[in-house]
Protein backbone atom coordinates (compact mmCIF):
# COMPACT_ATOMS: atom_id res chain seq x y z
CA UNK A 1 0.00 0.00 0.00
CA UNK A 2 1.69 3.90 -0.78
CA UNK A 3 1.73 5.76 1.90
CA UNK A 4 1.27 8.84 -0.76
CA UNK A 5 -0.85 11.59 -0.64
CA UNK A 6 -3.44 12.61 -3.94
CA UNK A 7 -3.69 16.50 -3.35
CA UNK A 8 -7.82 16.60 -4.23
CA UNK A 9 -8.56 18.08 -8.22
CA UNK A 10 -8.38 22.02 -7.91
CA UNK A 11 -11.86 23.21 -9.30
CA UNK A 12 -10.36 26.36 -11.41
CA UNK A 13 -12.55 29.68 -11.30
CA UNK A 14 -14.35 30.69 -14.13
CA UNK A 15 -12.86 33.81 -15.78
CA UNK A 16 -14.99 36.64 -15.21
CA UNK A 17 -16.16 38.46 -18.51
CA UNK A 18 -15.75 42.32 -17.96
CA UNK A 19 -18.43 44.79 -17.18
CA UNK A 20 -19.68 45.65 -20.19
CA UNK A 21 -22.73 48.37 -19.70
CA UNK A 22 -24.78 50.60 -22.35
CA UNK A 23 -23.30 48.29 -25.32
CA UNK A 24 -19.95 49.15 -24.87
CA UNK A 25 -17.73 47.17 -26.84
CA UNK A 26 -14.51 45.72 -24.68
CA UNK A 27 -12.89 44.13 -28.28
CA UNK A 28 -10.98 47.42 -29.67
CA UNK A 29 -8.70 47.65 -32.19
CA UNK A 30 -5.64 49.27 -31.01
CA UNK A 31 -3.08 51.32 -32.97
CA UNK A 32 -0.70 49.93 -35.27
CA UNK A 33 1.79 51.85 -33.49
CA UNK A 34 1.29 50.84 -30.08
CA UNK A 35 2.60 46.82 -29.44
CA UNK A 36 0.86 46.90 -26.23
CA UNK A 37 -0.66 43.66 -24.81
CA UNK A 38 -2.77 43.10 -22.26
CA UNK A 39 -2.89 39.58 -20.37
CA UNK A 40 -4.78 38.02 -17.62
CA UNK A 41 -3.45 35.93 -15.26
CA UNK A 42 -5.31 34.31 -12.36
CA UNK A 43 -4.01 33.13 -9.36
CA UNK A 44 -5.83 30.90 -6.70
CA UNK A 45 -4.76 30.58 -3.04
CA UNK A 46 -6.81 28.73 0.10
CA UNK A 47 -9.15 31.19 0.50
CA UNK A 48 -8.71 33.93 -2.08
CA UNK A 49 -9.03 34.93 -5.81
CA UNK A 50 -7.26 37.20 -7.34
CA UNK A 51 -7.47 38.86 -11.25
CA UNK A 52 -4.18 40.69 -11.64
CA UNK A 53 -3.64 42.97 -15.09
CA UNK A 54 -0.18 42.71 -16.48
CA UNK A 55 0.77 44.70 -19.27
CA UNK A 56 3.12 43.28 -21.52
CA UNK A 57 6.81 45.52 -22.25
CA UNK A 58 5.50 47.85 -19.03
CA UNK A 59 5.86 48.65 -15.95
CA UNK A 60 2.92 48.68 -13.10
CA UNK A 61 4.08 52.64 -12.92
CA UNK A 62 3.98 53.01 -16.92
CA UNK A 63 6.91 53.26 -17.54
CA UNK A 64 8.46 50.88 -20.48
CA UNK A 65 10.70 47.71 -19.55
CA UNK A 66 13.79 47.57 -20.23
CA UNK A 67 13.55 45.08 -22.90
CA UNK A 68 11.18 48.23 -24.84
CA UNK A 69 14.31 49.73 -26.89
CA UNK A 70 13.34 50.30 -30.32
CA UNK A 71 9.72 50.04 -29.95
CA UNK A 72 6.94 51.74 -31.61
CA UNK A 73 4.44 53.58 -29.93
CA UNK A 74 5.86 53.76 -26.33
CA UNK A 75 4.17 55.61 -24.25
CA UNK A 76 6.86 58.20 -21.41
CA UNK A 77 10.15 56.37 -23.10
CA UNK A 78 13.41 58.39 -22.87
CA UNK A 79 16.15 57.79 -25.15
CA UNK A 80 14.41 55.05 -27.01
CA UNK A 81 16.07 55.28 -30.23
CA UNK A 82 13.71 55.24 -33.86
CA UNK A 83 10.80 55.22 -31.55
CA UNK A 84 7.81 55.67 -34.03
CA UNK A 85 4.33 57.00 -32.12
CA UNK A 86 5.62 58.34 -28.86
CA UNK A 87 3.80 60.70 -26.93
CA UNK A 88 5.89 61.74 -23.60
CA UNK A 89 9.57 60.49 -25.40
CA UNK A 90 12.76 62.67 -24.13
CA UNK A 91 15.29 62.69 -27.01
CA UNK A 92 13.49 60.17 -29.00
CA UNK A 93 14.72 60.24 -32.63
CA UNK A 94 11.85 60.25 -35.43
CA UNK A 95 8.92 60.35 -33.05
CA UNK A 96 5.57 60.63 -34.64
CA UNK A 97 2.18 59.77 -34.50
CA UNK A 98 -0.63 59.27 -31.81
CA UNK A 99 -0.32 61.11 -28.52
CA UNK A 100 -1.85 58.62 -26.46
CA UNK A 101 -2.58 54.64 -26.34
CA UNK A 102 -5.11 52.83 -25.45
CA UNK A 103 -5.64 50.69 -22.70
CA UNK A 104 -8.58 48.39 -20.59
CA UNK A 105 -9.04 49.37 -17.01
CA UNK A 106 -6.96 47.30 -14.41
CA UNK A 107 -10.20 46.59 -12.23
CA UNK A 108 -11.97 44.95 -15.46
CA UNK A 109 -15.01 46.89 -15.97
CA UNK A 110 -14.90 46.99 -19.75
CA UNK A 111 -14.75 50.72 -20.60
CA UNK A 112 -12.05 51.43 -23.12
CA UNK A 113 -9.21 54.01 -21.44
CA UNK A 114 -6.96 56.08 -23.69
CA UNK A 115 -3.52 57.17 -21.91
CA UNK A 116 -2.26 60.86 -22.05
CA UNK A 117 1.13 61.86 -20.61
CA UNK A 118 -1.18 64.80 -18.76
CA UNK A 119 -3.77 63.72 -18.21
CA UNK A 120 -3.88 59.90 -17.32
CA UNK A 121 -6.03 57.28 -18.26
CA UNK A 122 -9.13 59.12 -19.39
CA UNK A 123 -12.09 57.16 -21.12
CA UNK A 124 -11.92 57.30 -24.89
CA UNK A 125 -15.76 57.65 -25.18
CA UNK A 126 -15.26 60.60 -22.91
CA UNK A 127 -12.38 62.40 -24.64
CA UNK A 128 -14.50 62.12 -27.77
CA UNK A 129 -17.28 63.46 -26.21
CA UNK A 130 -15.11 66.16 -24.60
CA UNK A 131 -13.61 66.84 -28.62
CA UNK A 132 -16.73 67.15 -30.24
CA UNK A 133 -17.68 70.19 -27.95
CA UNK A 134 -13.65 71.63 -28.90
CA UNK A 135 -14.88 71.03 -32.72
CA UNK A 136 -17.82 72.85 -32.93
CA UNK A 137 -18.05 75.79 -30.72
CA UNK A 138 -15.34 78.65 -32.48
CA UNK A 139 -18.41 79.05 -34.87
CA UNK A 140 -20.21 80.54 -31.98
CA UNK A 141 -18.09 83.54 -31.67
CA UNK A 142 -17.51 83.33 -35.91
CA UNK A 143 -20.85 84.40 -36.33
CA UNK A 144 -20.25 87.89 -34.09
CA UNK A 145 -17.50 88.68 -37.16
CA UNK A 146 -19.76 87.46 -39.79
CA UNK A 147 -23.80 88.49 -39.15
CA UNK A 148 -22.21 91.95 -38.77
CA UNK A 149 -20.21 91.96 -42.05
CA UNK A 150 -23.85 90.22 -43.61
CA UNK A 151 -25.82 93.27 -42.34
CA UNK A 152 -23.60 96.08 -43.32
CA UNK A 153 -23.25 94.44 -46.66
CA UNK A 154 -26.91 94.17 -47.29
CA UNK A 155 -27.11 97.77 -46.52
CA UNK A 156 -25.41 98.76 -49.52
CA UNK A 157 -27.75 97.07 -51.48
CA UNK A 158 -31.02 98.98 -50.62
CA UNK A 159 -32.41 101.26 -52.82
CA UNK A 160 -34.10 104.56 -51.57
CA UNK A 161 -37.67 104.22 -51.56
CA UNK A 162 -41.65 105.33 -50.00
CA UNK A 163 -41.80 104.62 -46.32
CA UNK A 164 -44.85 102.33 -46.17
CA UNK A 165 -45.12 103.92 -42.49
CA UNK A 166 -45.77 107.16 -43.13
CA UNK A 167 -46.23 107.24 -47.22
CA UNK A 168 -43.66 109.89 -47.74
CA UNK A 169 -41.11 109.20 -50.59
CA UNK A 170 -37.45 109.65 -50.27
CA UNK A 171 -37.48 111.87 -53.31
CA UNK A 172 -34.64 109.77 -55.25
CA UNK A 173 -37.02 106.31 -55.23
CA UNK A 174 -35.29 103.58 -56.74
CA UNK A 175 -31.80 105.06 -56.79
CA UNK A 176 -29.16 103.35 -54.49
CA UNK A 177 -28.84 104.34 -50.73
CA UNK A 178 -25.69 106.08 -49.74
CA UNK A 179 -23.63 104.02 -47.40
CA UNK A 180 -21.14 105.17 -45.05
CA UNK A 181 -17.80 103.40 -43.40
CA UNK A 182 -16.18 100.81 -44.89
CA UNK A 183 -18.36 100.10 -48.27
CA UNK A 184 -19.59 103.88 -48.22
CA UNK A 185 -19.17 106.26 -50.36
CA UNK A 186 -18.63 109.13 -48.21
CA UNK A 187 -18.66 110.45 -44.79
CA UNK A 188 -21.86 112.00 -43.80
CA UNK A 189 -20.81 115.82 -43.21
CA UNK A 190 -22.99 117.51 -40.54
CA UNK A 191 -21.06 120.93 -40.41
CA UNK A 192 -22.19 121.16 -44.43
CA UNK A 193 -25.58 119.56 -43.58
CA UNK A 194 -26.42 122.21 -40.95
CA UNK A 195 -24.81 125.60 -42.94
CA UNK A 196 -27.78 124.32 -45.54
CA UNK A 197 -30.22 124.88 -42.35
CA UNK A 198 -30.32 121.09 -42.80
CA UNK A 199 -32.32 121.44 -39.27
CA UNK A 200 -35.48 122.35 -41.02
CA UNK A 201 -35.72 118.42 -41.90
CA UNK A 202 -35.64 117.64 -37.79
CA UNK A 203 -38.53 115.82 -36.30
CA UNK A 204 -38.97 114.63 -32.67
CA UNK A 205 -38.98 111.43 -32.32
CA UNK A 206 -39.98 109.89 -29.07
CA UNK A 207 -38.17 107.61 -26.71
CA UNK A 208 -39.03 106.40 -23.64
CA UNK A 209 -39.51 109.17 -21.57
CA UNK A 210 -37.81 111.92 -23.61
CA UNK A 211 -37.96 112.83 -27.29
CA UNK A 212 -35.17 113.13 -29.72
CA UNK A 213 -34.67 115.13 -32.84
CA UNK A 214 -33.68 113.15 -35.84
CA UNK A 215 -33.27 114.01 -39.65
CA UNK A 216 -36.17 112.74 -41.81
CA UNK A 217 -35.72 113.82 -45.84
CA UNK A 218 -39.55 112.72 -46.46
CA UNK A 219 -40.22 115.52 -44.24
CA UNK A 220 -38.77 117.55 -47.35
CA UNK A 221 -42.24 117.00 -49.42
CA UNK A 222 -43.33 119.02 -46.71
CA UNK A 223 -41.54 121.58 -45.98
CA UNK A 224 -40.05 124.14 -48.17
CA UNK A 225 -36.84 124.97 -46.07
CA UNK A 226 -36.09 120.96 -45.75
CA UNK A 227 -36.64 120.85 -49.43
CA UNK A 228 -34.40 123.28 -50.39
CA UNK A 229 -31.54 122.44 -47.46
CA UNK A 230 -31.62 118.55 -49.02
CA UNK A 231 -31.66 119.67 -52.57
CA UNK A 232 -28.89 121.69 -52.01
CA UNK A 233 -26.91 119.01 -49.83
CA UNK A 234 -27.35 116.40 -52.72
CA UNK A 235 -26.07 118.64 -55.09
CA UNK A 236 -22.42 119.07 -53.47
CA UNK A 237 -22.20 115.25 -52.00
CA UNK A 238 -24.63 112.61 -53.95
CA UNK A 239 -26.03 111.59 -50.84
CA UNK A 240 -29.76 109.96 -51.74
CA UNK A 241 -30.79 107.92 -48.67
CA UNK A 242 -29.56 107.11 -45.45
CA UNK A 243 -29.24 102.89 -45.93
CA UNK A 244 -29.43 102.45 -42.93
CA UNK A 245 -32.62 104.60 -42.56
CA UNK A 246 -36.16 104.65 -42.86
CA UNK A 247 -36.36 104.87 -46.96
CA UNK A 248 -33.81 102.33 -47.56
CA UNK A 249 -35.13 98.49 -48.68
CA UNK A 250 -33.78 95.77 -50.24
CA UNK A 251 -34.95 94.62 -53.86
CA UNK A 252 -37.24 91.90 -52.21
CA UNK A 253 -38.96 95.11 -49.98
CA UNK A 254 -37.35 93.68 -46.94
CA UNK A 255 -35.23 96.13 -44.79
CA UNK A 256 -31.44 95.02 -44.48
CA UNK A 257 -31.81 94.98 -41.10
CA UNK A 258 -34.53 92.55 -40.96
CA UNK A 259 -32.03 89.76 -42.61
CA UNK A 260 -30.94 88.21 -39.76
CA UNK A 261 -34.66 88.03 -38.42
CA UNK A 262 -35.51 86.35 -41.10
CA UNK A 263 -32.62 83.71 -41.35
CA UNK A 264 -33.66 83.21 -36.99
CA UNK A 265 -37.20 82.11 -38.04
CA UNK A 266 -36.10 79.98 -40.65
CA UNK A 267 -33.75 78.11 -38.18
CA UNK A 268 -36.56 77.62 -35.93
CA UNK A 269 -39.53 76.50 -38.00
CA UNK A 270 -36.71 74.03 -39.14
CA UNK A 271 -35.78 72.71 -35.29
CA UNK A 272 -39.35 72.20 -34.35
CA UNK A 273 -39.94 70.03 -36.93
CA UNK A 274 -36.39 67.75 -37.75
CA UNK A 275 -34.87 68.04 -34.31
CA UNK A 276 -37.94 65.60 -32.55
CA UNK A 277 -37.46 63.51 -35.29
CA UNK A 278 -33.71 63.16 -35.17
CA UNK A 279 -34.10 62.64 -31.68
CA UNK A 280 -36.19 59.85 -32.44
CA UNK A 281 -34.44 58.50 -35.28
CA UNK A 282 -31.27 58.37 -32.67
CA UNK A 283 -33.18 56.81 -30.11
CA UNK A 284 -35.46 53.70 -31.84
CA UNK A 285 -32.69 53.38 -34.86
CA UNK A 286 -28.96 51.94 -34.57
CA UNK A 287 -28.02 54.82 -36.67
CA UNK A 288 -26.90 57.21 -33.97
CA UNK A 289 -23.33 58.01 -34.98
CA UNK A 290 -23.98 57.99 -39.13
CA UNK A 291 -26.40 61.04 -38.06
CA UNK A 292 -23.54 62.32 -36.50
CA UNK A 293 -21.75 62.08 -39.29
CA UNK A 294 -24.11 63.54 -42.04
CA UNK A 295 -25.49 66.63 -40.30
CA UNK A 296 -21.74 67.27 -38.87
CA UNK A 297 -20.47 66.92 -42.99
CA UNK A 298 -23.57 69.89 -43.38
CA UNK A 299 -22.09 71.94 -40.96
CA UNK A 300 -18.44 71.97 -41.78
CA UNK A 301 -19.27 72.49 -45.56
CA UNK A 302 -21.62 75.42 -44.26
CA UNK A 303 -19.38 77.08 -42.31
CA UNK A 304 -16.29 76.88 -45.11
CA UNK A 305 -19.05 77.91 -47.69
CA UNK A 306 -20.03 81.27 -45.14
CA UNK A 307 -16.81 82.82 -47.06
CA UNK A 308 -18.53 83.62 -50.15
CA UNK A 309 -19.30 87.57 -49.03
CA UNK A 310 -19.45 90.36 -51.32
CA UNK A 311 -21.59 93.20 -52.00
CA UNK A 312 -24.23 93.28 -55.10
CA UNK A 313 -26.36 90.74 -53.12
CA UNK A 314 -23.61 88.09 -53.28
CA UNK A 315 -23.67 88.01 -49.60
CA UNK A 316 -26.79 86.23 -50.15
CA UNK A 317 -24.98 83.20 -50.53
CA UNK A 318 -23.12 83.89 -47.30
CA UNK A 319 -26.42 83.96 -45.00
CA UNK A 320 -27.91 80.76 -47.09
CA UNK A 321 -25.45 78.42 -45.54
CA UNK A 322 -24.99 80.45 -42.18
CA UNK A 323 -28.99 79.37 -41.99
CA UNK A 324 -27.84 75.86 -43.11
CA UNK A 325 -25.11 75.88 -40.44
CA UNK A 326 -27.09 76.97 -37.41
CA UNK A 327 -29.72 73.77 -37.53
CA UNK A 328 -26.77 71.79 -38.41
CA UNK A 329 -25.21 72.46 -35.31
CA UNK A 330 -28.06 71.81 -33.04
CA UNK A 331 -29.41 68.47 -34.93
CA UNK A 332 -26.03 67.46 -35.03
CA UNK A 333 -25.91 68.19 -31.15
CA UNK A 334 -28.84 65.40 -31.03
CA UNK A 335 -26.83 62.18 -31.45
CA UNK A 336 -24.05 63.09 -29.59
CA UNK A 337 -25.45 64.58 -26.49
CA UNK A 338 -27.34 60.97 -26.40
CA UNK A 339 -23.39 59.41 -25.90
CA UNK A 340 -23.29 61.08 -22.26
CA UNK A 341 -25.80 59.04 -20.39
CA UNK A 342 -23.51 56.40 -21.76
CA UNK A 343 -20.16 56.96 -21.18
CA UNK A 344 -20.03 55.52 -17.83
CA UNK A 345 -22.20 53.45 -15.65
CA UNK A 346 -20.81 55.77 -12.75
CA UNK A 347 -22.63 59.06 -11.95
CA UNK A 348 -19.31 61.03 -11.12
CA UNK A 349 -17.75 59.97 -14.24
CA UNK A 350 -20.38 61.10 -16.68
CA UNK A 351 -20.59 64.57 -14.71
CA UNK A 352 -16.83 64.77 -14.64
CA UNK A 353 -17.23 64.38 -18.59
CA UNK A 354 -20.00 66.83 -19.17
CA UNK A 355 -17.98 69.52 -17.16
CA UNK A 356 -14.86 68.95 -19.83
CA UNK A 357 -16.87 69.13 -22.44
CA UNK A 358 -18.37 72.96 -21.19
CA UNK A 359 -14.85 73.98 -20.56
CA UNK A 360 -13.80 72.65 -23.65
CA UNK A 361 -16.51 74.83 -25.32
CA UNK A 362 -15.58 78.33 -24.29
CA UNK A 363 -12.11 77.15 -24.47
CA UNK A 364 -12.70 77.01 -28.22
CA UNK A 365 -14.57 80.23 -28.38
CA UNK A 366 -11.95 82.18 -26.45
CA UNK A 367 -8.96 80.68 -28.99
CA UNK A 368 -10.83 81.21 -31.89
CA UNK A 369 -11.79 84.43 -31.08
CA UNK A 370 -8.24 85.48 -30.20
CA UNK A 371 -7.24 84.02 -34.16
CA UNK A 372 -9.65 86.57 -35.77
CA UNK A 373 -8.65 89.05 -33.12
CA UNK A 374 -5.28 88.97 -34.71
CA UNK A 375 -5.98 88.21 -37.83
CA UNK A 376 -7.92 91.33 -37.98
CA UNK A 377 -4.78 93.08 -36.49
CA UNK A 378 -2.72 91.92 -39.10
CA UNK A 379 -4.74 91.91 -42.09
CA UNK A 380 -7.21 94.24 -42.18
CA UNK A 381 -5.56 97.11 -44.28
CA UNK A 382 -4.68 94.73 -46.93
CA UNK A 383 -7.74 92.39 -47.46
CA UNK A 384 -10.35 94.80 -45.80
CA UNK A 385 -12.90 93.12 -43.41
CA UNK A 386 -14.21 90.76 -46.21
CA UNK A 387 -11.04 89.19 -46.43
CA UNK A 388 -10.63 88.57 -42.36
CA UNK A 389 -13.76 87.17 -42.11
CA UNK A 390 -13.68 84.93 -45.68
CA UNK A 391 -10.33 83.59 -44.10
CA UNK A 392 -11.63 83.31 -40.75
CA UNK A 393 -14.17 81.35 -42.45
CA UNK A 394 -11.93 78.76 -43.72
CA UNK A 395 -10.13 78.23 -40.59
CA UNK A 396 -12.97 77.57 -38.68
CA UNK A 397 -14.15 75.04 -41.37
CA UNK A 398 -10.92 73.66 -40.70
CA UNK A 399 -10.72 73.72 -37.26
CA UNK A 400 -13.83 71.47 -37.40
CA UNK A 401 -13.12 69.28 -39.59
CA UNK A 402 -9.82 68.10 -37.59
CA UNK A 403 -11.05 68.17 -34.43
CA UNK A 404 -14.74 66.60 -35.32
CA UNK A 405 -12.88 63.26 -36.95
CA UNK A 406 -10.60 63.08 -34.18
CA UNK A 407 -14.20 62.82 -32.07
CA UNK A 408 -15.94 60.52 -34.13
CA UNK A 409 -13.59 58.19 -34.41
CA UNK A 410 -13.44 57.59 -30.58
CA UNK A 411 -16.92 57.10 -30.15
CA UNK A 412 -18.47 53.30 -30.85
CA UNK A 413 -21.43 52.68 -32.53
CA UNK A 414 -24.58 51.70 -30.37
CA UNK A 415 -27.97 49.90 -31.20
CA UNK A 416 -31.38 50.87 -31.05
CA UNK A 417 -32.30 52.56 -27.61
CA UNK A 418 -35.82 50.48 -27.56
CA UNK A 419 -38.17 48.95 -30.47
CA UNK A 420 -40.77 51.66 -32.17
CA UNK A 421 -44.74 50.32 -31.92
CA UNK A 422 -45.04 49.41 -35.53
CA UNK A 423 -48.22 51.40 -35.09
CA UNK A 424 -46.54 54.54 -34.81
CA UNK A 425 -44.63 56.66 -37.87
CA UNK A 426 -41.49 57.77 -37.11
CA UNK A 427 -42.73 61.64 -36.85
CA UNK A 428 -45.42 59.93 -34.54
CA UNK A 429 -42.74 57.90 -31.82
CA UNK A 430 -40.69 61.47 -31.75
CA UNK A 431 -43.85 63.59 -30.70
CA UNK A 432 -44.68 60.54 -28.89
CA UNK A 433 -41.59 60.16 -26.90
CA UNK A 434 -41.80 63.67 -25.96
CA UNK A 435 -44.98 63.74 -24.49
CA UNK A 436 -44.62 61.29 -22.27
CA UNK A 437 -41.96 62.35 -21.19
CA UNK A 438 -43.26 65.68 -20.39
CA UNK A 439 -46.20 63.75 -18.24
CA UNK A 440 -43.67 61.37 -16.72
CA UNK A 441 -41.30 64.69 -15.55
CA UNK A 442 -44.65 66.60 -14.68
CA UNK A 443 -46.06 63.89 -11.92
CA UNK A 444 -42.30 62.33 -10.70
CA UNK A 445 -40.03 65.06 -11.24
CA UNK A 446 -42.01 68.76 -11.29
CA UNK A 447 -39.10 70.73 -10.38
CA UNK A 448 -36.95 68.90 -13.16
CA UNK A 449 -40.06 69.99 -15.05
CA UNK A 450 -40.31 73.59 -13.87
CA UNK A 451 -36.44 74.13 -14.59
CA UNK A 452 -36.80 73.29 -18.02
CA UNK A 453 -40.17 75.05 -18.76
CA UNK A 454 -37.78 78.32 -17.18
CA UNK A 455 -34.85 77.01 -19.22
CA UNK A 456 -37.45 77.12 -22.49
CA UNK A 457 -38.12 80.80 -22.32
CA UNK A 458 -34.80 81.79 -20.81
CA UNK A 459 -32.44 80.39 -23.24
CA UNK A 460 -34.71 81.17 -26.09
CA UNK A 461 -34.68 84.34 -24.98
CA UNK A 462 -30.66 85.13 -25.10
CA UNK A 463 -30.54 83.71 -28.27
CA UNK A 464 -33.17 85.93 -29.50
CA UNK A 465 -31.29 88.95 -27.99
CA UNK A 466 -28.08 88.11 -29.42
CA UNK A 467 -29.44 88.68 -32.63
CA UNK A 468 -30.96 91.67 -32.14
CA UNK A 469 -27.95 92.85 -30.38
CA UNK A 470 -25.98 91.94 -33.54
CA UNK A 471 -28.69 94.41 -35.52
CA UNK A 472 -28.68 97.03 -32.81
CA UNK A 473 -24.64 97.21 -32.88
CA UNK A 474 -24.65 97.68 -36.74
CA UNK A 475 -27.88 99.59 -37.29
CA UNK A 476 -27.82 102.05 -34.72
CA UNK A 477 -24.05 102.04 -33.33
CA UNK A 478 -22.19 101.54 -36.31
CA UNK A 479 -20.27 98.94 -34.84
CA UNK A 480 -18.67 96.33 -36.97
CA UNK A 481 -17.94 92.53 -36.81
CA UNK A 482 -14.31 93.48 -35.32
CA UNK A 483 -15.86 95.41 -32.22
CA UNK A 484 -18.57 93.20 -31.19
CA UNK A 485 -16.29 90.07 -31.27
CA UNK A 486 -14.28 92.51 -28.87
CA UNK A 487 -17.35 92.60 -26.87
CA UNK A 488 -18.75 88.96 -26.91
CA UNK A 489 -14.73 88.16 -25.90
CA UNK A 490 -15.37 90.77 -22.64
CA UNK A 491 -18.23 89.04 -22.42
CA UNK A 492 -16.77 85.83 -21.94
CA UNK A 493 -13.96 86.57 -19.51
CA UNK A 494 -15.69 89.32 -17.52
CA UNK A 495 -19.46 87.05 -17.25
Amino acid sequence: MSNAVVAPEEKQPEEKQPHSPNSVSVATTVPTSSILTTTATTTTTTNTKKETTTLKNISASGTPAADSAGSAGSAGSAGSAGSAGSACSAGSAGSAGSAAIATTESDGDGYVREKFCCCGNLLQEGVGFVLSSFARSPSVILAALVAPLQLQLAATDGLCQINPDTGLSSGVDGVSCSSNGEFGQGIWNETLWQSFNGTSCSISDSFGVSDILRYDVGHASSSIECSEALSSYRDLTGFTCNCTGDYSFLESGARPGTILTISQTIYYLIMVVVAPLIGAISDVTPHRKRLWFIFATIYTISIGLMAILGQTNVWVVSLLFATCAAPAYDIMCVPIMAYLPELHHHEDERAKYAGLAQSANYLAQFIFGLVMSILTVTLYTTVGSIGVAQISCILCSIWIFFWMQQAYKRMGDRPAGHAKSEKDSLLGAAFGSLWKTTKLLHNENPMAMRYLVTNLFGATGIVVNIGLLTTYLVVQMGMGGTDIVAVYLLVMMTG
